[in-house]
């Protein structure tokens, strides 16, 4: 075997090793990565339930990529959609689109824009969600109330 052939299997030898003993290191720096989340998810919605908004803004960004961020941003975005813009509201609604999370938002929403009298969007956001096919009576008399303001038939 010349030289190069020796270190060419060395260096495969060395690359396949690293590999194998990387692949622990990466799930135990997880398993403490989502150890270290849940904790702070905890402090996170502590501190929106006291009040501490700044405190909850400043972990919550930590919090992006856990699981349970959704619920994060639905418990902070649910009492503030009287002062949260429609493209905040919009771009929540369609992260989680297939999270119950999002429903319920969607909900909140629209009733909280009939009560504001926002019938135009009240209209747009009705007719995107499933309000119609669940049934909703209230959402229901209220989007006949909308067509109603804005003189739809």
């Amino acid at each position: 075997m010349s030289n190069r052939q020796v270190y060419l299997t060395l260096f495969i030898v060395l690359v396949i090793s690293l590999a194998t003993i990387s692949e622990p290191v990466v799930a135990l720096e997880n398993r403490i990565s989502l150890s270290q989340q849940r904790k702070d998810f905890v402090a996170a919605r502590d501190a929106l339930t006291n009040g501490r908004v700044e405190t909850f803004k400043r972990m919550s960004r930590w919090l992006e990529s856990y699981p349970l961020y959704g619920y994060l941003r639905y418990d902070y975005l649910s009492p503030r959609l009287h002062r949260t813009t429609d493209v905040e509201i919009r771009e929540f609604i369609s992260t989680y689109a297939d999270s119950s999370i999002s429903h319920r938002l969607h909900n909140k929403w629209l009733f909280n824009l009939a009560r504001r009298k926002r019938w135009g969007t009240f209209l747009e956001e009705y007719n995107k969600g499933e309000n119609k096919e669940k049934g909703n009576v209230k959402l229901y008399c209220y989007s006949l109330q909308a067509r109603l303001k804005l003189k739809l038939s």
